[in-house]
């Protein structure tokens, strides 16, 4: 049997169980009031799945396979997202479902309280509206809906960027909709020169002051960025992937 539940303090505390896996789940709670929470036989024994309003992005944590096909069932045909999906649930996804893409990460999470004091030769301040554009181009992931959703991020959500003669060379923001740092680039004609770490380091300052806890989903592959986390002092918790399924 599948059922609704509302947002409560029961839902929070069986998340808070396992904070690291279940800390984009949260974060979406928190940002999607409307979100739909379905549990299985009434309880939360077997896991939650939270879906959006629009049924194409569901954040999953159930192992139990009968739950998740009975959900599925429910949904709209079509391509539906699933994001930092832990790995052992990536297996049985991947075993039953068409999966048509597959972006392996590890997340990593800050170890510490306070961010260590690192120097920096250069002037870090907050994105604008106006970068959002800019921002967007030189996303690895643009899409039709990238723009709207990194507008989001800059207006609700912490930020830092450096600009040299006013124009961007490095950035590093917060996503919306779970509070992870993403994404952070630098233009190639500044690599090498710490503004990377520079704008991280101060995005991680300002998180921490506001009492969140900074954490990052990094592409497996993303050598350097995982460098320049674990420098920074972030501790990988677990693997995850995000996936996307045709829901047939």
């Amino acid at each position: 049997m599948i059922g609704a539940t509302p947002y409560s303090d029961a839902v929070k505390a069986y998340l808070m169980q396992n904070f690291y896996v279940n800390s984009n789940l949260l974060s979406y709670l928190e940002y999607d009031k409307a979100a739909k929470i379905y549990v299985f036989g009434n309880n939360m024994d077997d896991g939650i799945i939270i879906c959006n309003a629009e049924h194409d992005t569901i954040y999953i944590n159930t192992r139990n396979k009968e739950f998740i096909n009975r959900v599925f069932d429910q949904l709209p045909k079509g391509r539906i997202s699933l994001p930092a999906v832990p790995q052992d649930i990536v297996d049985i996804l991947l075993r039953d479902k068409n999966v048509v893409y597959n972006n392996p990460c590890l997340t990593f999470a800050y170890k510490y309280h306070v961010m260590p004091q690192f120097k920096y030769d250069y002037v870090t301040e907050p994105l604008l509206l106006s970068d959002a554009a800019e921002v967007n181009e030189w996303y690895t992931y643009k899409s039709e809906e990238s723009l709207a959703a990194i507008q989001e991020s800059i207006a609700t959500r912490e930020s830092s960027c450096i600009k040299l003669d006013g124009k961007l060379a490095s950035w590093c923001l917060v996503h919306a909709e779970d509070n992870s740092i993403g994404p952070l680039f630098t233009k190639s004609e500044y690599l090498r020169r710490g503004m990377g770490k520079a704008v991280a380091a101060d995005l991680i300052e300002k998180l921490l002051a506001a009492k969140i806890l900074p954490l990052a989903h990094i592409v497996k592959t993303n050598v350097n960025a995982i460098s320049l986390f674990e420098n920074l002092g972030f501790e990988k918790t677990h693997d995850c992937a995000w996936l996307g399924i045709e829901n047939l």
